[in-house]
């Protein structure tokens, strides 16, 4: 598994990757990219201000099978 990342050295291209931040003492977490346009990092919902970051892990090989793709 990757190790959380500081979120200075996340990718700006567009590139999904998984954030993380703290909401007061709440711990979240979320799917997000960088999006110059809007206002930064974006979840597709809301405007996210997360501290660390990784990739997202590749998904499962039989996960096409299971669906019958």
């Amino acid at each position: 598994m990757n190790e959380w990342n500081l979120i200075f050295t996340a990718p700006k291209d567009g590139t999904e990757i998984i954030t993380f931040w703290w909401e007061g003492t709440w711990p979240c977490m979320s799917i997000a990219h960088w999006d110059g346009i809007q206002s930064g990092w974006y979840d597709g919902e809301w405007d996210i201000y997360p501290t660390h970051w990784m990739p997202l892990p590749e998904p499962p090989a039989d996960a096409k099978t299971q669906l019958g793709l």
